[in-house]
């Protein structure tokens, strides 16, 4: 069900087409607050939001982190999805335990599911605190900039 802001201005995918945001590589994203309010400022929060950034190696092997900061409404890290090598020789990423979006033409990238995770617990953790469970606390997506080169 679309509502009627996103039927009078539809949203245009800033991804790159056709990109596998599952492939190895580098990758800074950009997460911001529900309608970019000044909420990370308080230290429980960021706390909260460290901890469970630090934590997605214990869920997604195939991952490393890089540089990771928070602002008082957005926060910037860097994620290196790394592969491995099986015993056929053959490059891989890392499985996939996420369920799919309701979306069934187009699977989630691993890119998607990390921060999907990283959102949804955060959130979760933050509402609870703050005592506004089921508040949106992140503006909905993302950026991300695929990192090519090491500049």
């Amino acid at each position: 069900m679309t509502n009627r802001n996103e039927q009078k201005y539809p949203r245009r995918s800033i991804r790159l087409k056709g990109y596998d945001y599952s492939q190895a590589g580098a990758y800074f994203l950009t997460i911001c607050t529900h309608q970019r309010k000044i909420w990370l400022k308080n230290n429980a929060s960021r706390q909260i939001i460290q901890r469970i950034w630090n934590g997605l190696t214990d869920r997604y092997h195939q991952i490393c982190l890089d540089e990771f900061i928070i602002m008082p409404n957005h926060v910037h890290g860097i994620i290196w999805i790394i592969t491995h090598t099986d015993k056929s020789s053959r490059t891989v990423v890392g499985a996939i335990h996420e369920s799919p979006l309701h979306n069934k033409r187009k699977p989630r990238s691993l890119l998607s599911k990390i921060v999907g995770y990283f959102k949804m617990n955060t959130a979760k953790e933050i509402n609870m605190l703050r005592g506004t469970p089921g508040t949106p606390f992140w503006q909905r997506g993302y950026y991300e900039h695929v990192i090519r080169a090491e500049k």
